[in-house]
């Protein structure tokens, strides 16, 4: 029985294994993403608490992810 149990777990972390790394990850500090968009921290912060652009809490940082800002910034410049 151990040994059914330990090929199934084999088994599953070599699917794990060819699953690709999630595309568009990049966690940025908000210092980060100022610079690169070219914004002041107040504005920046005034379009994550209005949903503008999507951030993350980790304790009491905030970040973002880029991919997702850009993303989320192309859909508003879209419905314009």
């Amino acid at each position: 029985m151990l040994t059914k149990q330990l090929q199934e777990i084999s088994e599953r972390l070599d699917y794990i294994s060819t699953i690709p790394p999630p595309i568009g990850v990049e966690i940025i500090t908000q210092v980060e993403l100022c610079k690169r968009l070219g914004l002041s921290k107040p504005t920046v912060i005034r379009w994550a608490k209005k949903g503008k652009i999507p951030s993350l809490r980790i304790g009491k940082s905030i970040r973002y992810n880029w991919y997702s800002v850009i993303e989320a910034l192309e859909k508003q410049r879209d419905k314009q």
